[in-house]
């Protein structure tokens, strides 16, 4: 558990950055079209490739701005939450410098598949 908290990249997933701009375009009352053309690839993977079609974009936008909002909220919360997480563990605990660096590192090597990933895909 304190190994995955120092480790948890502070950066949201290419998931997260998806759904944060569908809950934002919902409470700009923007067209999905703009959304699809951003994120036609989103459910792709290694094994698969999909061109998701307006249809998919606008159910998912069918939503009330008080929902959006507060599914956006929460997405920001867990990213604050975890940054916070990891500078309080930093301070209670006193971790040695050099293994901060490893985990720093690794952190980033995380969000840096994951960028990859994104690319992969599209």
């Amino acid at each position: 558990m304190l190994v995955n908290a120092l480790l948890a990249p502070a950066q949201p997933t290419f998931y997260e950055e998806e759904e944060m701009d569908l809950y934002r375009a919902v409470l700009g009352r923007r067209d999905f079209k703009a959304h699809q053309a951003k994120y036609y690839w989103i459910k792709n993977h290694y094994g698969r490739v999909l061109m998701l079609d307006r249809h998919f974009f606008k159910r998912r936008m069918q939503m009330s701005a008080s929902a959006a909002k507060l599914k956006l909220r929460k997405i920001i919360s867990h990213q604050k939450k975890i940054r916070d997480r990891k500078r309080r563990l930093r301070r209670e605990l006193d971790i040695p410098r050099e293994i901060m660096k490893m985990a720093d590192f690794i952190s980033f090597l995380m969000a840096w598949q994951d960028q990859r990933k994104k690319h992969v895909f599209r």
